[in-house]
């Protein structure tokens, strides 16, 4: 009876990890750094996002966060634009915001849900 319980406490054993591990991939997220990105300086311009980061869950929801150092900016004050469409990894949105300072820092944020 022992050698039939410890053989079957084992399998029982690697059938519970096999599934805890499965059950984390199903919730896990993909992470994206520096694929590419675009963003507009305060003269509504476009260039090119020094940094970018993406992440998409498990149910296709997304964010898209887009950096730029230096932008032009002739404006003297900050820009701020929303509402427009964005292509992220997670689809197209148009829950958008777009951010330059005064100073040209420009951030672009794009929500998936």
């Amino acid at each position: 009876m022992k050698k039939f319980i410890v053989p079957f406490v084992a399998l029982f054993a690697i059938a519970i990890a096999v599934i805890s591990w499965k059950a984390k991939d199903n919730n896990a997220a993909t992470v994206t750094n520096d694929s590419g990105c675009a963003l507009f300086d305060g003269n509504g311009g476009l260039v090119l996002a020094d940094s970018d980061h993406a992440v998409v869950t498990s149910n296709g929801n997304g964010t898209l966060t887009c950096r730029a150092k230096g932008v032009a900016n002739t404006s003297g004050h900050a820009v701020t634009q929303d509402g427009f469409l964005c292509n992220t990894p997670a689809g197209i949105t148009s829950d958008t915001h777009s951010t330059v300072s005064a100073n040209g820092n420009s951030t672009l944020v794009c929500h998936v849900n």
